[in-house]
């Protein structure tokens, strides 16, 4: 016996650092995530503390209210509302679905100093280049507060926004608001913005079955080259630098 781990332990292991890592981002994530994600071992291997909440997946829907399973790493946080876990979780597909280069900072960002405005759920800076990309949850924001929110996202000096909808039709509707505001120049600095649908609620894609949903899963909007410079960026994290998420993640990936 030469005293190496078996192939499953690695991989074990590999699972836990890698749910760690999720839950020191983002606080908190969901049992269908975890079961998404292939991470179901790893959270009862780590024993980790969990709750079930009541939350509505769109604010502006009574009947999305759900019963979900929040599972974190830190005990404390399920103090926190079902809201605040609700935003958390689906932040973290925010978080999973951009495999984010570990050069660069991300940071949940809660009120800063009691300080009032419009500030993103996440932020994520790279301090090489200077890239900074904003990071939002809508769960069913008034088309006034999209904008404003956008529009403060450029006045605090993002240069890209990821924009996180649980309803699905909102995918085209912030990209042709944001389409607009770039067109007549009121999101200075900014040169590309992502609308993707995200689900943190259900293990498998809710649309998946139906054959005539034609609606974009993503849309982005984007200056001249602006996403390819993008991608060029962060091309020191691939799906490589996580195999696991292959095949895992949401369609809205």
């Amino acid at each position: 016996m030469s005293g190496e781990p078996l192939p499953e332990a690695l991989e074990s292991a590999k699972a836990r650092r890698t749910l760690r890592e999720i839950l020191e981002a983002c606080r908190v994530v969901t049992g269908p995530q975890l079961q998404r994600w292939g991470l179901e071992a790893a959270a009862r291997e780590l024993e980790l503390t969990h709750a079930t909440r009541t939350v509505r997946t769109r604010t502006t829907q009574p009947h999305s209210a759900v019963p979900i399973r929040f599972v974190v790493l830190e005990p404390y946080w399920l103090r926190r509302s079902a809201r605040e876990l609700m935003h958390w979780a689906a932040t973290a597909e925010l978080f999973v679905a951009n495999i984010l280069p570990p050069t660069g900072r991300w940071t949940l960002v809660d009120s800063r100093s009691g300080q009032r405005g419009h500030y993103p759920d996440a932020e994520f800076i790279m301090p090489v280049n200077g890239l900074s990309a904003a990071f939002e949850v809508d769960a069913g924001y008034a088309p006034a507060k999209v904008e404003a929110k956008l529009l403060a996202y450029a006045g605090l000096g993002y240069s890209t926004i990821m924009w996180g909808v649980t309803i699905h039709a909102r995918v085209p509707t912030v990209a042709r608001m944001a389409t607009e505001l770039m067109r007549t120049h009121r999101l200075p600095g900014v040169t590309l913005v992502i609308s993707r649908y995200i689900n943190f609620w259900d293990v498998r894609d809710p649309y998946h079955d139906r054959r005539r949903c034609h609606k974009p899963m993503k849309a982005a909007v984007a200056l001249p080259d602006a996403e390819v410079q993008f991608r060029a960026a962060y091309a020191t994290a691939t799906l490589e630098a996580r195999p696991w998420l292959k095949g895992r993640t949401s369609r809205s990936t």
